[in-house]
């Protein structure tokens, strides 16, 4: 069972309770995940990266959807990168997947080498997401994409959640200003119907 009291989010350590919820993750996220990739389009995408690669079945569905591309998974907690490794084995043993610990400002990828960059259920805890968007603008080629989702910061309780919980959620419309912000030109917001999910993609 997972422990509340130690229970972190935002850097999963590599014990019970850690991998836990990074298994979880992976199965409660897949809605969100198949939601937010519908509206982008990847298939000819030749390198993409995913922010937060928690438990790693982001991975998994961006190597699907982009069979040709050459993979990277970025994230600040051991226990997330070592979980990673473990379900997208097959990825590794060919060559396809490169992780990354880093913070998402901080990632050190060339200049304009990668065709799409995702980041889901994670902005919460940057420090700098201002810095963040434009480290992956920096990172994108002309015309990548750029897809956020995330949990609704116009929800009431949330901004108790993310007092209580060290957490800073954001509206589809902050997403699209902050894309906006870091140089996206053309940027879509979108709010799902269930009332809980907001996503924006931005194209550089």
């Amino acid at each position: 069972m997972i422990d509340p009291v130690t229970m972190n989010a935002a850097n999963p350590k590599d014990d019970e309770n850690g991998n836990l919820m990074l298994e979880r993750m992976n199965v409660h996220h897949a809605p969100l995940y198949a939601w937010g990739h519908g509206h982008i389009t990847i298939e000819k995408a030749k390198a993409v990266l995913d922010i937060g690669c928690g438990g790693g079945q982001n991975i998994l569905n961006m190597a699907a959807m982009a069979p040709a591309a050459r993979l990277y998974g970025a994230d600040i907690s051991e226990a997330s990168l070592n979980m990673t490794g473990k379900v997208c084995k097959s990825l590794s043993d060919a060559g396809r997947l490169s992780l990354i610990k880093s913070d998402a400002g901080k990632i050190s990828l060339p200049d304009g080498s990668l065709d799409a960059a995702t980041a889901f259920e994670t902005t919460y805890y940057w420090d700098d997401i201002g810095a963040a968007f434009r480290n992956v603008w920096r990172m994108l080629s002309p015309g990548g994409v750029f897809l956020v989702c995330n949990e609704d910061g116009s929800l009431k309780g949330n901004e108790e959640i993310g007092a209580a919980l060290s957490m800073r959620f954001y509206s589809a419309d902050d997403l699209s200003s902050l894309m906006r912000g870091a140089g996206f030109s053309r940027v879509t917001g979108f709010s799902h119907e269930n009332g809980r999910w907001v996503c924006a993609a931005g194209i550089k």
